[in-house]
C-alpha cells in the first residue's frame, strides 16, 4: 500500500492573511528545503520482513524504533541515536538508500512544518466594516434543511485541537457553540493529543477552533446534527509532522469517524509520481473505513497541474492538492467579490472546487472571535455540508462515495472557475441536498450496520463475539488498541445465520480500551472494549 515516494515535505496549516501570503511566496521555496531537521525518517517494510531484519537495517543507519502504524506494524517511525552513518549527511539521504533495499516499500523523511507567527486578520475583528456582500456567508449558501437529522455522524477535525479547560478526561468547551457537540471515546475524552500522547487535545494556537466554529455555525444554519472528534497534531506555533497526522488518520478510522476535516498542506520535493505515505494514508481511510476526506487546496497560490520547481530547480509537488485519493475533496478558496483568492492553489484537473474563504468569522482563543482568511477556511464550509447530507441517514446509511458525488456534481457555475478548478464551479449545498436525496440509489441501504454483541466487557482473559449473517460470506475481523493501532486482522468464512468468535490476547497485552471492528459485505460495526 505504501510505496516509494517523497524527498521532501513540509507540513503547513493553511491560513495566510493576504500580507503573510506575499512574505511566503518570496521564501516558500527555500523553506521547503531546509525547515524539518528532525532526526527522523519513515519506513515501510514488506508484510513479510522478519524483526531481526528490520533491527538490522534500521542499525545500520544508527537508528531506533520510536513507533509504528499499520498491520503488523510494518510502518516505522525511525529516529536516529546519533549522527548519521557515513556517507551520510542526513536522514534524507538515508531514506533514499532505504528505498534500495529488496525488503523496504516506502521511505521518507518525517518532515514538519511551521504556521506564519500572526495567524489574524486584526484589521477587521470583530465586525469592523466590510462590504456588505461580506458580511453574512449565507449568501453562499442558502436555507434548505427543512428537518433535523440524526446527530450520529463523526467528524474527526485534525488539527491544533479545541479552545476551553480540561476536567479529567473531559474538555469543556470555551464557546457555547460547542457545547454537547464533542465526542466522547467512552471515557469522556473528545479526542487525542498526538503531540504530548494524552487526551487533552486542547488549542494553544487559535486555527483549530476556528475551523471547528466554521462547521458548527454551518451545521447550526442548515439545523443538522454531528459530534466532533478533536485530533490534535499542530502545537502553539502550528507545527507538525507527517508521522503525526497519520497516526490521526488511523486513529479517526479506528474509532468511526465517517467525516475528516484537514485543514492542512504540505508541500514536497519529489520527481516521483508514487503517492506518499499520507496520501496512502488517506486511501487506507476511505478504503478500509469508508471515511471521507476533505482538505484545504493550500494558499501557494499555484497551478498545481502544471510543473513549479523550487529554488534548487527541483520539482515541487503540492499536497494535498496534487492527490488523487478518490475518497479526497480539495478544496480552493473564494473571494467574497466572486473572484479566486490570489493566495488560492488551483488546478483544473487537481482542486475539485472553491467556496468563499476570505474574511470568514468564527471562534478563536479565550473565547474570542475572528476573521480569518484561507483556503483553511474554505474547507471546513465543505466539511459542514457532508454532515448536512450524512444527517438525512434516517433516508441512507453514510456513504462517501454518494455525499462526495451529491456534492461535485451539483456546483453552481462560475465564469472564473472554469479553468481554475475541476467542476468549474462553487459548492451549492442546497443542490447538493436535493440531488443526495433524488439520487442516491438502492445500493446504499445495504451497507449497514451488521448486529454484533461483544462480551465479556471489560474482559480479562478472553472476548466473545455473536454476530448473524444473512448470507455465507467472508468476514474480517480487526482489533485497534486506543490509538488506532491495528493489533490484530483475522479473515475468516461467515455462515448464514449464527456465528461466534473467540479471541485470547497474549497475557503481555496492556490495560486499556480497544475497539473490536466486523466487517462484512453489507457493513461494519465497530465496539468498545475494556481489558482489566
Amino acid at each position: 500500500m505504501f510505496i516509494k515516494q517523497l524527498l521532501n515535505i513540509v507540513i503547513t496549516l493553511t491560513l495566510f492573511s493576504l500580507p503573510q501570503f506575499a512574505k511566503a511566496q518570496t521564501n516558500g521555496n527555500r523553506d521547503s528545503l531546509t525547515f524539518s531537521k528532525l532526526p527522523q525518517f519513515i519506513i515501510r517494510f514488506k508484510d513479510t520482513t522478519n524483526r531481526d531484519t528490520i533491527i538490522r537495517i534500521l542499525r545500520s543507519y544508527n537508528a531506533i524504533i520510536k513507533d509504528s502504524l499499520g498491520t503488523n506494524g510494518k510502518v516505522i517511525l525511525a529516529e536516529l541515536s546519533g549522527p548519521p552513518p557515513a556517507p551520510f549527511n542526513n536522514v534524507i539521504g538515508i531514506a533514499e538508500d532505504a528505498k534500495t533495499k529488496a525488503v523496504v516499500t516506502g521511505c521518507e523523511p518525517n518532515y514538519a512544518g511551521k504556521l506564519p507567527n500572526s495567524l489574524t486578520d486584526t484589521t477587521r475583528f470583530h465586525h469592523s466594516p466590510l462590504p456588505a456582500s461580506c458580511r453574512d456567508t449565507s449568501n453562499i449558501r442558502g436555507r434548505c434543511q427543512s428537518e433535523v437529522g440524526r446527530d450520529s455522524t463523526v467528524i474527526a477535525i485534525i488539527d491544533s485541537g479545541l479552545d476551553g479547560v480540561m476536567q479529567g478526561n473531559n474538555l469543556i468547551p470555551s464557546e457555547s457553540i460547542f457545547q454537547n457537540r464533542l465526542w466522547n471515546d467512552g471515557t469522556g475524552a473528545c479526542g487525542y493529543n498526538f503531540l504530548d500522547n494524552n487526551k487533552m487535545p486542547l488549542d494553544s494556537n487559535g486555527h483549530g477552533t476556528h475551523v471547528a466554529g466554521i462547521i458548527a455555525q454551518t451545521l447550526d444554519f442548515y439545523g443538522a446534527k454531528a459530534r466532533f472528534m478533536i485530533l490534535k497534531t499542530q502545537d502553539r506555533n502550528g507545527q507538525g509532522t507527517t508521522w503525526d497526522v497519520c497516526r490521526a488518520l488511523y486513529y479517526a478510522m479506528s474509532h468511526g469517524a465517517q467525516i475528516v476535516n484537514m485543514s492542512l498542506s504540505y508541500t514536497s520535493v519529489d520527481t516521483s509520481s508514487a503517492p506518499s505515505i499520507f496520501e496512502s494514508t488517506i486511501s487506507a481511510a476511505g478504503r478500509d473505513a469508508g471515511i471521507l476526506v476533505i482538505s484545504a487546496a493550500g494558499n501557494n497560490g499555484r497551478n498545481v497541474d502544471t510543473l513549479n520547481l523550487s529554488n534548487l530547480g527541483k520539482p515541487l509537488k503540492y499536497f494535498p492538492a496534487a492527490m488523487k485519493s478518490t475518497n479526497l475533496i480539495k478544496v480552493g478558496s473564494t473571494t467574497c467579490l466572486s473572484n479566486l483568492s490570489t493566495y488560492s492553489n488551483y488546478g483544473k484537473t487537481s482542486v475539485d472546487l472553491a467556496i468563499q474563504g476570505d474574511s470568514i468569522f468564527s471562534s478563536v482563543l479565550n473565547a474570542r472571535w475572528n476573521f480569518k482568511n484561507g483556503t483553511s477556511m474554505a474547507a471546513p464550509f465543505v466539511t459542514a455540508t457532508a454532515a448536512v447530507l450524512a444527517s438525512r441517514r434516517n433516508l441512507y446509511p453514510f456513504n462517501q462515495a454518494t455525499i462526495k458525488e451529491s456534492m461535485l456534481k451539483t456546483v453552481d457555475n462560475q465564469s472564473y472557475l472554469t479553468t481554475k478548478v475541476v467542476r468549474g464551479g462553487s459548492l451549492n449545498t442546497c443542490n447538493a441536498l436535493a440531488y443526495y436525496i433524488t439520487h442516491v440509489g438502492a445500493q446504499d441501504v445495504v451497507n449497514q450496520q451488521v448486529a454484533m454483541k461483544v462480551y465479556p466487557n471489560p474482559f480479562e482473559t478472553s472476548v466473545n463475539m455473536e454476530f448473524d449473517l444473512n448470507k455465507n460470506q467472508s468476514i474480517e475481523i480487526l482489533i485497534y488498541n486506543a490509538l488506532g493501532q491495528n493489533i490484530l486482522r483475522q479473515k475468516m468464512e461467515g455462515q448464514a445465520g449464527a456465528n461466534t468468535w473467540s479471541w485470547q490476547p497474549a497475557g503481555n497485552l496492556m490495560s486499556g480500551m480497544y475497539h473490536v471492528e466486523l466487517r462484512t459485505s453489507v457493513g461494519r460495526s465497530i465496539q468498545k472494549i475494556v481489558r482489566f
